[in-house]
């Protein structure tokens, strides 16, 4: 490599604005090759001080998209027999002219943060060359799938005590470990601070890379876990764990499908922005849902340590504290403490956990023992992205989760249009995070009359739909309740699913019956899938799921939500029935009071009137700057031509109170209530 090609990775590394501790090791070597290839002419070579010289010449490579690096395309036992052995040193060039010289050969992540090596370990296919807890060397390299790898031996050992200092391995099989709380490296966090049984860390239940998902599972079931933070899935990767066969983690698909799992799928290096932010976002939606709480990855180790120790810093833990907690894990993997191996202990604590301290801390010159945790803490989050008020709120959830009303008889009662697995109970559960008691009810009628009896608090009814559009009950049941206001709006995502009794199958089904709404929404892919089937109308979809499991009838369907089926013990038949992926419904949160206007953005009026005279209605809107949202009509019985409106307006500044009074000066207007909506993310 010649000076050109030097001067374009350095620049390739400032625009990757990495820090140069981390990249010291590499800028290093491009320096040496630098200064080597001027001085031959742009040919470089590596002589060995080892008595025989092992080598892989030209080897075809690919990129490590994952963890990041480059995988040269030969297995570790193939490696080997051209003579390697881990704790040698490697020389390692790339057919486009960069070198790494002088490269340490281990099984794991055995060097220092932000320094690259040779890596041969069992999980992978291929040995890969990359920077421990660094940036993608495959980027910073320059290379292409069409490059290749020449790897030579340089040195024999010489890195070899420090192979066998880290070089520690653990067995998948549950009979090797005491208990299955250390098999599945599962765990209470006790550090100063953190409120008993609200926050623990694990194993991953849900991949079973390690055959210990369904162990992990368990436990999390036993100890009432209500949200977790998967590190290192996203979306698609956990479709597909719940797709295979083997799948048996009944509690996390339980709690996947109410929307309580937060993927952030975080790559290694917790020094990047890229890892802060997700990170930061997925806490943020953490502190937003009622815990207690798990934090997992694929093992409970390096992802788990690091965000365990963030938030055990932010409640108040000591250094020796989270050193001890992140030391759990190799006690339970490895049997490595203090007593048993105190050289090993040590060691991991120097080179896998420090660092994760000074990562908290504005000054590389620090000593861990001077960082200020709690302080590091916050400024890490708050340079990913989270806001001050988040940080205090995720604090309180785990220090003082007791401030949180807990449901018993105290608790305010909400009344919902039922039964259970239904999508309105899914949006009162969105709502009401704070222990409140849901109570399903058979009618919209009767989740209003609950409240208006003081029987309950809230009541949550359905109120429109993208496809299927106003919900008729909801539109009557408000015009006629003139004592009830709305006071919050739930936008859900719908994905309707077809399901039946186990063992039947799509060509069995002859009727078909859901709630009005689900059937409307799921008609276009009936009659392309189920063109002659009957329809039967429910009081809810999960009225129906129920009916057809009381049924036992295999020519018998419902269109749910995807919890029914688990729910009633139905199997799903087909997903995402619904004509369209963008399939929404609107929710009304209602009270017997209404809530002060002042910074609420959207407004319910009713207005009874003759058809020709809703002008007046919608003009005083558009006068005092509210802009209508939505208009359902129905007719007001007395004569004909004369109708009931509910109508949504909006005013993104705030509803006044002299707004309102002015629209409630129309006659036949009445003011329905002010509120916020909020929207769950599909």
């Amino acid at each position: 490599m010649g000076a050109e090609q030097l001067s374009g990775i350095e620049k390739r590394l400032t625009k990757q604005e990495v820090k140069m501790k981390q990249l010291r090791t590499i800028i290093c070597i491009l320096l040496i090759q630098s200064m080597v290839c001027g001085a031959m002419g742009g040919c470089c070579f590596a002589e060995s001080t080892a008595e025989s010289a092992a080598a892989l010449k030209d080897c075809k490579i690919s990129h490590s998209t994952e963890y990041g690096g480059v995988f040269i395309k030969i297995s570790i036992d193939d490696f080997n027999a051209l003579g390697f052995q881990f704790g040698d040193s490697v020389d390692i060039v790339f057919s486009n002219g960069v070198r790494l010289e002088d490269q340490p050969y281990y099984s794991g992540y055995y060097t220092e943060n932000g320094q690259s090596l040779l890596l041969g370990k069992q999980s992978d296919t291929y040995i890969r060359a990359c920077i421990n807890y660094g940036d993608d060397l495959w980027k910073i390299a320059g290379v292409n799938k069409d490059d290749t790898a020449t790897i030579t031996l340089r040195e024999r050992a010489k890195y070899l005590e420090n192979q066998h200092l880290r070089d520690i391995h653990y067995t998948d099989n549950r009979d090797d470990y005491a208990t299955d709380e250390a098999f599945s490296n599962f765990r209470s966090v006790t550090t100063t601070g953190v409120a008993a049984g609200i926050l623990y860390r694990s194993a991953s239940p849900c991949n079973n890379k390690h055959n210990r998902a369904s162990c992990t599972d368990s436990l999390v079931g036993s100890a009432g876990v209500r949200c977790i933070l998967d590190l290192s899935d996203d979306e698609k990767k956990i479709k597909r764990f719940i797709g295979d066969e083997s799948f048996n983690s009944p509690y996390f698909l339980s709690l996947y499908e109410e929307g309580h799992v937060i993927p952030l799928a975080l790559k290694m290096n917790f020094a990047f922005d890229d890892f802060m932010q997700k990170l930061a976002a997925g806490l943020s939606d953490m502190a937003d849902q009622e815990g207690p709480y798990l934090i997992h990855c694929i093992e409970g180790k390096d992802r788990t340590g690091f965000v365990c120790m963030l938030l055990e810093a932010l409640c108040g833990a000591s250094l020796q504290e989270v050193v001890e907690d992140y030391m759990i894990t190799y006690d339970n993997y490895y049997g490595i403490n203090p007593d048993s191996d105190p050289a090993r202990y040590n060691g991991i604590v120097k080179q896998s956990f420090y660092p994760m301290i000074l990562a908290l801390s504005d000054d590389e010159n620090t000593a861990p023992e001077d960082v200020d945790l709690y302080a590091g803490a916050r400024r890490y989050l708050l340079k990913g992205g989270m806001e001050e008020q988040q940080i205090d709120r995720l604090i309180e959830r785990l220090k003082n989760p007791g401030t949180a009303e807990t449901e018993g008889e105290d608790s305010p009662k909400v009344a919902y249009l039922g039964p259970e697995g239904t999508y309105t109970e899914e949006a009162a559960q969105f709502w009401f995070r704070n222990g409140e008691k849901l109570s399903p009810e058979k009618t919209v009628n009767d989740a209003i009359s609950a409240v208006q009896t003081g029987n309950a608090a809230y009541a949550v009814i359905p109120q429109e739909n993208t496809l299927g559009g106003a919900v008729v009950n909801y539109v009557d049941a408000l015009i006629a309740a003139d004592d009830t206001y709305v006071v919050g709006e739930v936008v859900l995502p719908i994905s309707q699913t077809l399901m039946g009794v186990p063992g039947s199958k799509l060509s069995d089904i002859r009727t078909v019956c859901s709630h009005a709404q689900g059937l409307t929404q799921s008609a276009g892919w009936r009659e392309q899938n189920l063109p002659d089937a009957k329809t039967k109308e429910m009081e809810s979809t999960a009225a129906a799921a129920s009916y057809v499991a009381e049924q036992k009838d295999p020519s018998i369907a419902a269109v749910a939500a995807p919890g029914a089926a688990k729910l009633y013990g139905l199997d799903v038949l087909a997903q995402n029935v619904q004509i369209t992926d963008s399939n929404k419904t609107r929710f009304y949160v209602l009270s017997e009071a209404p809530l002060e206007e002042d910074g609420l953005t959207n407004a319910v009026f009713v207005t009874t009137c003759e058809g020709s005279q809703i002008g007046d209605t919608i003009t005083a809107l558009q006068e005092n700057g509210l802009e209508m949202v939505s208009i359902h009509d129905r007719p007001e019985g007395s004569s004909l031509g004369s109708y009931h409106y509910v109508i949504e307006a909006k005013d993104e500044g705030g509803i006044s109170g002299d707004q309102v009074e002015a629209i409630c000066s129309v006659d036949g207007t009445r003011f329905a209530g002010c509120f916020n909506a909020v929207e769950k993310a599909a």
